[in-house]
């Protein structure tokens, strides 16, 4: 079966965890979408403060989060679900490819 989302931004990143969908847009807000896996209906966006031009992201179950890379700003934001706290760590690099990486950045 093939799902489709809506149209908007050109995606960037794509995670999922515990059946949802998080979606990474180019854009210049710090939003990150949130779908429901079964039935592709936007449940809600947040905000994650501090976030620039975002390069990528992945989830980790083992610790119920997910990481985002931004490029300009050299950092890896950790956001714990669902409560979406935010850590942010310097990587002095840009960060731009988190794909699989969750071992390393816990």
């Amino acid at each position: 079966m093939l799902h489709t989302l809506p149209e908007g931004n050109d995606v960037w990143g794509v995670t999922s965890l515990d059946n949802l969908l998080y979606v990474l847009r180019n854009k210049t807000s710090d939003q990150i979408e949130v779908y429901d896996m079964h039935t592709d209906h936007l449940l809600r966006e947040f905000s994650v403060p501090g976030l620039l031009n975002m390069a990528d992201m992945t989830a980790c179950a083992y610790n119920v989060c997910i990481y985002i890379s931004g490029s300009v700003d050299k950092c890896v934001h950790r956001v714990t679900m669902p409560r979406r706290n935010v850590t942010k760590w310097s990587v002095y690099d840009e960060a731009w490819i988190l794909h699989n990486y969750c071992n390393l950045l816990t």
